[in-house]
């Protein structure tokens, strides 16, 4: 069994890279922006499947340094 993730509490896999024997008909995607000094950017991708197995969840790495900003006054 793969182990927890304690803030989701959704299965991580243990290997990076897409698990495509989980593959169902129906899938979720989820990706997460950030706001940086070049505007907004992908910060992570996760897929699911139907019965909410982790296929795939990466943080995005940019080749270039990208600085993060907060301008959520709420987080402040």
């Amino acid at each position: 069994m793969d182990e927890i993730d304690i803030i989701s509490g959704r299965e991580t896999p243990k290997e990076i890279g897409p698990h495509l024997d989980l593959l169902t008909e129906k899938i979720a995607i989820d990706c997460e922006m950030m706001q940086s000094n070049i505007g907004q950017v992908l910060g992570r991708v996760s897929v699911v499947n139907y019965d909410g197995k982790t296929i795939f969840d990466s943080f995005i790495c940019y080749p270039e340094p990208v600085n993060i900003t907060n301008t959520d006054e709420r987080l402040n």
